[in-house]
């Protein structure tokens, strides 16, 4: 936790330097100088304190490995199920997000972390289309969801509460993507049996109570459940255990384990820690902009665990380019436009 809050020091100190230099938007080159400096001492920090917590890391190879992303897609058994090149999003005149590359594989846990305020949230909202119709927002640069570009298919899911189902029973949650011409005796089976692949049998005794009436973890262990039955390519989760006891905590982050061993997630969280038990990969935002991103290799190494089981403790950030900048080689975004959304 303190090596996270020292990065998010160093972040923060990077928003404030990058707005002295150069205001609003000035010349990149300049920007990309003052934030490596920053930068630098930030991902040396990290290096040393995540090898204090693992000293015998670097046994499998780098704590930090500069290969970049885009090289590493190249070894994955499937095309990634989302990729953003050089992405930038913002409401009027502010600036949210800008010049943003990474990539989610098509299978896996990919966490997104950063400082608060840094557009996570905002990320995945608009990655899920929750902006159309908002007359202020505004898009370039261009995202790729399952091939297509963003808005051609169905876009991605984003678990969120809906208050309409709070006073319905656990059973009608689950099945609210269900064919509803099926026998009732066909759909309750087929909710137990999902429940159960899922390592959460625990529901069944409770399927007829309100989903009101659950406790709060197993709530939202329904809501999670219930858009995953619809089987989306990319499920996304904005800090599913904030407010969650320890325990709901791990329950949380072992149904995520067992969902990504199925498909695609994109989950941001806070904590280093459930991010070292969940994350396949890791993207990494401070300052609006990507700092890292990558595969996680030897630090976050999950061995085969029963459901509910524990963890090897490990991961390492893999830069894409120098200083956690993005690569040469990466395309750019010189403005975003005036109106619109891309």
């Amino acid at each position: 936790m303190a090596s996270y809050l020292g990065l998010a020091g160093v972040c923060g100190g990077i928003a404030v330097a990058a707005w002295r230099l150069h205001g609003r938007r000035l010349r990149r080159a300049e920007a990309a100088r003052a934030l490596e400096s920053h930068m630098v001492e930030g991902i040396a920090a990290l290096r040393q304190s995540l090898r204090e917590e693992l000293p015998d890391a670097d046994e499998d190879g780098p704590l930090i490995d500069a290969e970049p992303l885009s090289g590493a897609l190249t070894h994955q058994a499937a095309p990634p199920v989302l990729h953003c090149a050089a992405f930038g999003l913002g409401f009027g005149a502010k600036i949210v997000l800008d010049d943003l590359s990474f990539t989610v594989p098509a299978q896996g846990v990919c966490v997104l972390m950063g400082p608060a305020g840094t557009g996570k949230s905002t990320l995945l909202r608009a990655l899920a289309g929750l902006y159309a119709e908002n007359a202020l927002y505004k898009s370039w640069g261009e995202v790729f969801y399952q091939g297509l570009k963003l808005g051609a298919t169905k876009p991605p899911v984003l678990v969120a509460p809906r208050p309409d189902l709070l006073r319905r029973s656990l059973l009608e949650s689950l099945l609210f993507h269900r064919d509803s011409s099926l026998p009732a005796a066909a759909r309750r089976g087929w909710a137990a049996g999902w429940v159960r692949e899922m390592g959460m049998e625990a529901l069944i005794p409770l399927f007829d109570q309100p989903l009101l009436e659950l406790p709060p973890g197993l709530r939202r262990a329904t809501m999670i459940l219930r858009e995953a039955a619809a089987g989306p390519k990319l499920l996304m989760l904005d800090e599913p255990t904030s407010a969650m006891s320890d325990a709901d905590a791990q329950m949380l982050l072992g149904l995520l384990r067992r969902l990504g061993a199925r498909g695609a997630l994109l989950v941001v969280l806070q904590s280093q820690k459930q991010a070292r038990e969940i994350a396949d990969s890791l993207v990494l935002l401070a300052g609006g902009d990507r700092q890292a991103a990558g595969r996680v290799r030897g630090l976050y190494h999950r061995p085969p665990q029963p459901a509910g089981g524990g963890l090897e403790a490990g991961a390492a950030l893999t830069l894409s380019g120098t200083a956690a900048q993005p690569s040469a080689t990466a395309p750019r975004c010189s403005s975003p436009p005036l109106s619109g959304a891309g």
